[in-house]
């Protein structure tokens, strides 16, 4: 089930059952999948959706295309351009949601350990701006039917970020468990989006040292920095350029800019689509639940950056 067609085909089969029943035969099919890719990655890119994976990965894929010379114009997978050249690691990127319920949390730690990983975070007020423009205008209605995100309670921003399930609490929750978790796990990374936006070349340089390339080429660091230029990626998708190995295109159609993946990318741009009483919500939240460490509770967060 790791294509779009037999995703859907999936949905369409277990439309009829009770929300329960359908959600976890998705997680479970889901979660199956991540798990066999974990047990054969070479290396692991963990992060709460809507942070910054997608460009992460554009960079990576510019940059081996240009430092190995691949034929190729998708997006790196998961091991497409290992086949191509076998010094690329196979990387699992993955949202941290499924695979622990094939493999249980002492399993998935212990795989979690064993290779370089990769923690790429983001401002959460940004993110759940971002996850709701994601549900409200990308997600496929059928998708939104099998998890429950059609609930009406989340079809405004308000109430989105409120929502105990799919709203803020939700990513308050992955920071939770990572802070708890990470400790643990000596060969861990952790990459501020924040940081790789105001220095790409510098973060990713230390990324792609982490994931074990050395030397790092920096004419292709340099190349894979400019070509996934916000507007370039953004025209990319337009286009629908932007596609896996697998034919997962990342492309929403039309001229809706909310809907497109690439949608804005913006340190603190969160202010633009709040009120201040939602704005003032969050920041409490955050300043009883954030733990510390990752630079978003108010004492850490550098003032002139415009991260809020």
């Amino acid at each position: 089930m790791a294509t779009k067609p037999a995703r859907r085909l999936l949905y369409a089969l277990i439309a009829p059952l009770p929300l329960p029943l359908r959600r976890g035969i998705d997680r479970r099919v889901r979660g199956l999948a991540e798990s066999r890719k974990l047990v054969r990655a070479d290396a692991v890119v963990v992060s709460h959706p809507k942070s910054g994976r997608t460009w992460l990965r554009a960079l990576l894929s510019w940059y081996w295309r240009t430092a190995r010379g691949l034929a190729t114009e998708a997006l790196l997978g998961f091991d497409d351009y290992h086949r191509l050249d076998p010094t690329v690691p196979r990387i699992l990127f993955t949202h941290d949601n499924y695979p622990v319920d094939w493999l249980g949390p002492a399993r998935l730690e212990a795989l979690y350990a064993a290779r370089p990983l990769v923690l790429l975070t983001r401002d959460p007020r940004d993110v759940v701006v971002s996850a709701f423009f994601q549900t409200r205008r990308r997600t496929d209605p059928a998708k939104r039917r099998i998890l429950g995100k059609d609930d009406p309670a989340l079809a405004d921003l308000s109430g989105f970020l409120r929502h105990p399930e799919w709203g803020l609490p939700r990513i308050l929750a992955f920071y939770e468990r990572w802070a708890e978790r990470l400790p643990r796990l000596p060969r861990a990374l952790r990459v501020r989006y924040e940081d790789l936006r105001r220095d790409p070349a510098g973060v990713f340089t230390r990324v792609l040292i982490h994931l074990g390339e050395t030397p790092v080429d920096a004419g292709a660091v340099a190349r894979a920095v400019a070509e996934t230029e916000f507007s370039r990626m953004r025209e990319r998708e337009r286009r629908g350029e932007l596609a896996t190995g697998r034919s997962r295109r990342f492309s929403a159609g039309g001229d809706d800019p909310a809907a497109l993946k690439v949608r804005e990318g913006r340190i603190g741009g969160f202010r633009d689509h709040l009120r201040a009483g939602d704005i003032a919500w969050m920041e409490a939240e955050i300043a009883r639940r954030m733990p510390p460490g990752f630079g978003y509770r108010a004492e850490e967060t550098d003032p002139s950056s415009g991260s809020g």
